[in-house]
């Protein structure tokens, strides 16, 4: 996979979280979500929760779906890296795009 296919996959999956937390929001059941959107029940409530932990509430409406709170729940979602990245890294994220984009074949 390259690093397009990648970002748009996290794009669509936002879309998905997104997508879930407006059907919350309009008083959907979970498990009502997760049928309908074809997920598991946990994933969906584990969504709801993070979206909660950022301040999410159902009284708030979908006007709280604010691009903020959506970029604090991505950072939830994240799965954890397994190691910190090296030195090599550093040097190249410090180069700037040009030396991105020869690393990943562009």
């Amino acid at each position: 996979m390259g690093p397009q296919e990648g970002r748009w996959r996290i794009a669509v999956t936002m879309l998905e979280v997104k997508e879930v937390l407006r059907l919350w929001l309009r008083g959907v059941p979970k498990k009502g979500i997760a049928t309908q959107r074809g997920l598991d029940p946990k994933t969906v409530r584990r969504q709801i929760e993070l979206a909660q932990e950022c301040g999410l509430s159902r009284q708030a409406g979908e006007e709280a779906l604010s691009e903020e709170l959506l970029v604090r729940l991505a950072e939830k979602l994240r799965p954890p890296m397994s190691h910190p990245r090296g030195e090599g890294w550093q040097r190249c994220e410090e180069s700037g795009p040009s030396s991105r984009a020869t690393w990943n074949g562009g």
